[in-house]
Protein backbone atom coordinates (compact mmCIF):
# COMPACT_ATOMS: atom_id res chain seq x y z
CA UNK A 1 0.00 0.00 0.00
CA UNK A 2 1.31 3.40 -0.84
CA UNK A 3 1.16 6.75 1.35
CA UNK A 4 -1.41 7.82 -1.40
CA UNK A 5 -3.60 4.51 -0.77
CA UNK A 6 -3.32 5.16 3.01
CA UNK A 7 -4.41 9.05 2.92
CA UNK A 8 -7.48 7.61 0.66
CA UNK A 9 -8.28 5.25 3.03
CA UNK A 10 -7.70 7.51 6.00
CA UNK A 11 -10.28 10.38 4.03
CA UNK A 12 -13.24 7.50 3.72
CA UNK A 13 -12.93 5.32 7.14
CA UNK A 14 -11.91 8.36 9.32
CA UNK A 15 -11.48 11.78 8.06
CA UNK A 16 -15.29 11.27 6.67
CA UNK A 17 -16.30 10.44 10.58
CA UNK A 18 -14.81 12.93 12.06
CA UNK A 19 -16.47 15.41 9.50
CA UNK A 20 -19.76 14.16 9.90
CA UNK A 21 -20.30 13.82 13.44
CA UNK A 22 -18.60 17.36 14.02
CA UNK A 23 -21.29 18.70 11.65
CA UNK A 24 -23.98 16.28 13.37
CA UNK A 25 -23.11 17.55 16.83
CA UNK A 26 -24.70 20.49 16.74
CA UNK A 27 -28.06 19.61 16.64
CA UNK A 28 -27.71 16.71 19.11
CA UNK A 29 -26.10 18.72 21.67
CA UNK A 30 -29.13 21.43 21.18
CA UNK A 31 -31.55 18.79 21.64
CA UNK A 32 -29.97 17.27 25.02
CA UNK A 33 -29.60 13.51 23.16
CA UNK A 34 -28.46 11.83 19.62
CA UNK A 35 -26.98 8.34 19.24
CA UNK A 36 -23.98 8.00 16.96
CA UNK A 37 -23.45 4.39 15.72
CA UNK A 38 -19.82 4.00 13.56
CA UNK A 39 -18.66 0.78 11.49
CA UNK A 40 -15.67 -0.46 12.59
CA UNK A 41 -14.48 -3.67 12.01
CA UNK A 42 -13.57 -7.04 13.64
CA UNK A 43 -10.12 -6.54 12.18
CA UNK A 44 -9.28 -4.07 15.01
CA UNK A 45 -9.67 -6.94 17.33
CA UNK A 46 -8.38 -10.35 15.96
CA UNK A 47 -5.60 -8.54 13.43
CA UNK A 48 -5.71 -9.55 9.85
CA UNK A 49 -2.98 -10.18 7.74
CA UNK A 50 -1.63 -7.75 4.89
CA UNK A 51 -4.86 -5.58 6.43
CA UNK A 52 -2.56 -3.62 8.94
CA UNK A 53 -3.66 0.06 7.15
CA UNK A 54 -7.25 -1.00 7.22
CA UNK A 55 -7.27 -2.00 10.88
CA UNK A 56 -5.34 0.97 11.82
CA UNK A 57 -8.32 3.25 10.52
CA UNK A 58 -10.90 1.15 12.12
CA UNK A 59 -9.08 1.63 15.36
CA UNK A 60 -9.39 4.62 14.74
CA UNK A 61 -13.00 4.94 14.95
CA UNK A 62 -12.99 2.91 18.01
CA UNK A 63 -11.05 5.39 19.72
CA UNK A 64 -13.38 7.73 18.36
CA UNK A 65 -16.52 6.64 19.39
CA UNK A 66 -15.31 5.74 22.50
CA UNK A 67 -13.99 9.31 22.98
CA UNK A 68 -16.75 10.56 21.78
CA UNK A 69 -18.99 8.78 24.45
CA UNK A 70 -17.03 10.16 27.14
CA UNK A 71 -16.81 13.80 26.13
CA UNK A 72 -20.99 13.54 24.70
CA UNK A 73 -22.44 11.93 27.76
CA UNK A 74 -22.89 15.28 29.59
CA UNK A 75 -25.23 16.34 26.67
CA UNK A 76 -27.12 13.35 26.07
CA UNK A 77 -25.36 11.46 23.20
CA UNK A 78 -24.25 8.31 23.24
CA UNK A 79 -21.79 6.78 20.84
CA UNK A 80 -21.32 2.95 20.26
CA UNK A 81 -19.69 0.88 17.22
CA UNK A 82 -20.72 -1.94 15.48
CA UNK A 83 -17.72 -4.44 14.67
CA UNK A 84 -18.64 -7.05 11.55
CA UNK A 85 -17.01 -9.93 10.49
CA UNK A 86 -16.76 -11.55 7.81
CA UNK A 87 -19.79 -9.93 5.79
CA UNK A 88 -20.18 -10.42 1.94
CA UNK A 89 -19.96 -7.33 0.21
CA UNK A 90 -17.73 -5.90 -3.02
CA UNK A 91 -14.66 -5.87 -0.48
CA UNK A 92 -14.49 -9.10 0.57
CA UNK A 93 -16.13 -11.47 -2.82
CA UNK A 94 -12.59 -12.00 -3.66
CA UNK A 95 -11.71 -13.65 -0.34
CA UNK A 96 -15.08 -15.39 -0.33
CA UNK A 97 -14.95 -16.59 -3.93
CA UNK A 98 -11.93 -18.41 -2.81
CA UNK A 99 -12.71 -21.80 -2.50
CA UNK A 100 -9.49 -22.69 0.15
CA UNK A 101 -10.90 -19.69 1.72
CA UNK A 102 -14.39 -20.95 2.26
CA UNK A 103 -14.17 -24.16 3.09
CA UNK A 104 -11.49 -23.06 5.82
CA UNK A 105 -13.82 -20.65 7.05
CA UNK A 106 -17.63 -21.59 6.56
CA UNK A 107 -17.61 -24.86 8.56
CA UNK A 108 -16.15 -22.66 11.63
CA UNK A 109 -18.91 -20.13 11.24
CA UNK A 110 -22.27 -21.23 13.66
CA UNK A 111 -24.66 -19.77 11.00
CA UNK A 112 -22.80 -21.50 7.92
CA UNK A 113 -23.04 -18.30 5.97
CA UNK A 114 -21.58 -15.11 5.05
CA UNK A 115 -22.98 -12.26 7.16
CA UNK A 116 -24.97 -9.80 5.22
CA UNK A 117 -25.29 -6.06 6.00
CA UNK A 118 -29.03 -6.55 6.96
CA UNK A 119 -28.07 -8.85 9.92
CA UNK A 120 -26.97 -5.90 11.57
CA UNK A 121 -29.95 -3.63 11.32
CA UNK A 122 -31.24 -5.30 14.92
CA UNK A 123 -28.63 -4.31 17.17
CA UNK A 124 -28.93 -1.13 14.49
CA UNK A 125 -32.41 -0.34 15.94
CA UNK A 126 -31.38 -1.70 19.93
CA UNK A 127 -28.82 1.38 20.15
CA UNK A 128 -30.99 3.79 18.06
CA UNK A 129 -33.58 3.10 20.70
CA UNK A 130 -34.39 3.97 24.52
CA UNK A 131 -33.64 0.11 25.36
CA UNK A 132 -29.88 1.12 25.70
CA UNK A 133 -30.30 4.40 27.05
CA UNK A 134 -27.37 3.38 29.13
CA UNK A 135 -25.34 1.91 26.54
CA UNK A 136 -22.32 3.90 25.33
CA UNK A 137 -18.63 3.46 24.50
CA UNK A 138 -19.53 -0.01 23.47
CA UNK A 139 -17.48 -1.77 20.43
CA UNK A 140 -20.10 -4.97 19.24
CA UNK A 141 -18.42 -7.41 17.97
CA UNK A 142 -20.00 -10.34 15.55
CA UNK A 143 -19.84 -12.89 17.54
CA UNK A 144 -19.90 -15.44 15.10
CA UNK A 145 -17.48 -14.24 13.23
CA UNK A 146 -15.10 -13.32 15.79
CA UNK A 147 -15.69 -17.61 17.20
CA UNK A 148 -14.58 -18.54 13.34
CA UNK A 149 -11.62 -16.25 13.10
CA UNK A 150 -10.25 -17.02 16.26
CA UNK A 151 -10.83 -21.18 15.69
CA UNK A 152 -9.47 -20.60 12.59
CA UNK A 153 -5.55 -19.36 14.38
CA UNK A 154 -5.82 -21.75 16.69
CA UNK A 155 -6.44 -24.76 13.94
CA UNK A 156 -4.15 -23.28 11.25
CA UNK A 157 -2.38 -20.49 12.11
CA UNK A 158 -1.29 -19.85 8.35
CA UNK A 159 -4.84 -19.98 7.23
CA UNK A 160 -5.48 -15.66 7.82
CA UNK A 161 -1.97 -15.77 5.72
CA UNK A 162 -3.38 -17.94 2.80
CA UNK A 163 -7.13 -15.98 3.44
CA UNK A 164 -5.98 -12.98 2.30
CA UNK A 165 -3.02 -13.59 0.09
CA UNK A 166 -5.15 -15.44 -2.62
CA UNK A 167 -5.37 -17.95 -5.10
CA UNK A 168 -2.25 -16.51 -6.76
CA UNK A 169 -0.32 -15.37 -4.15
CA UNK A 170 -0.84 -11.69 -4.75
Amino acid sequence: MTLDDLDDLWDVNVRGLIGLTQALLPMMTIRGRGKIINLGSLGTVIGLDRRTAYAATKGAVISMIRACAVELARYGVRANAVLPGWIGTEMTEGAFGWDKFRDAVMPRIPMRRWGRPEDFGGIAVYLMSDASAYHTADSVEDPAAFEAAVLERLVDPQAAVRAWVGPNGA
